[in-house]
């Protein structure tokens, strides 16, 4: 795997290489600086006019006809350019490389594709099965909470009614407790009257024995 790093790192510095050298040959190609160099020959389409333009030696020939189109394209404007000027040598470089690129990785993940992809599979399973796990454990708190819930509502309306019954025996007791108190002080009363009567009865006997 450290192999395979390094060697993706190299393609990518390459890479990035290539495309600086491709950005700064197009920049002094648009700007008119360098037009023709020694080691970059521009590509002219097979549709223009002055389409006789090869590289031979890493030296850039052009007829006399395709010179003069170029002067032509330089007055009118230089937005032309992007259309004539529009492949060199850096970016045929980086075009190989990129062609390349899929091949070497390719080479050298070819043996450990199985395995990597049997550590994805792994570990993707391995994440689905915690997270079935886990809404599992979820779902069953939430069963279990729920039950308790029921069972707790279950007892509050039992200890309600429970409640309402000790009140009503209370009211019930209390009441007898009145009734039992009003039937004493009615016999109460009763009694002290019977004493009196009994006590005049015996005053009025006296005072007839006694004159």
């Amino acid at each position: 795997m450290h192999r395979n790093h390094q060697q993706l790192r190299d393609i990518r510095k390459r890479c990035v290489k290539a495309k600086q050298e491709l950005s700064t040959n197009l920049y002094h190609r648009l700007n008119g600086r360098t037009m023709l160099r020694a080691n970059y020959a521009p590509f002219i389409p097979k549709k223009s006019p002055g389409a006789r333009c090869s590289k031979v030696n890493s030296k850039a020939i052009s007829c006399h006809p395709c010179s003069e189109d170029w002067k032509i394209h330089l007055r009118r404007s230089p937005r032309k350019l992007r259309h004539f000027s529009t492949r060199s040598s850096p970016r045929l470089k980086l075009s190989l490389q990129l062609g390349w690129a899929p091949i070497s990785t390719q080479r050298c993940f070819s043996p450990l594709r199985d395995a990597n992809l049997c550590l994805l599979t792994l570990l993707i399973l391995s994440a689905a099965t915690a997270s079935e796990k886990r809404e599992a454990d979820l779902e069953k708190r939430l069963k279990l909470l729920m039950e308790e819930n029921e069972i707790l509502a279950s007892r509050a309306e039992q200890l309600e009614n429970e409640l309402s019954a000790q009140q009503q025996n209370v009211q019930d007791v209390t009441t007898r407790h009145k009734v039992e108190i009003e039937a004493i002080t009615s016999r109460y009363k009763l009694y002290s009257q019977s004493i009196d009567r009994s006590c005049v009865h015996e005053k009025m006997e006296s005072a007839r024995h006694h004159p």
